[in-house]
């Protein structure tokens, strides 16, 4: 993506003019979004891809406006980061869990079979 063309489309409209475009973008995506859950259909997966295309150029036009590029990008690694030690946690409280219900089954079984 060209950051001179964006930044000549943020000179003509202007900022606020784009804030509340990218609002708009956004909310159009989440509409053809939620159709796709509720209808539990891809049949509108050129919609999808048309909004999120536009949110993505809207998202790059205020990292623009906000000077905030570098930050965002810091930002979405940290989240990822934080994201994929949640998984990490959570694969392992299910294992442990899992773990400690065949030893009790284990156990139970044996004292049954003592008896």
């Amino acid at each position: 993506m060209n950051k001179k063309d964006l930044k000549t489309i943020i000179s003509h409209y202007g900022k606020d003019k784009q804030i509340i475009k990218a609002i708009e973008e956004m909310t159009e995506l989440q509409k053809e979004l939620c159709k796709s859950v509720i209808s539990d259909d891809n049949n509108n997966i050129d919609n999808i891809t048309e909004e999120m295309a536009d949110v993505e150029v809207m998202l790059n036009q205020l990292k623009i406006i906000f000077y905030n590029r570098r930050d965002v990008k810091k930002v979405i690694e940290e989240k990822i980061e934080r994201t994929i030690e949640r998984i990490f946690d959570e694969s392992y409280k299910k294992i442990k869990q899992d773990y400690n219900k065949e030893k009790k089954r284990i156990l139970k079984e044996k004292n049954i079979e003592r008896k």
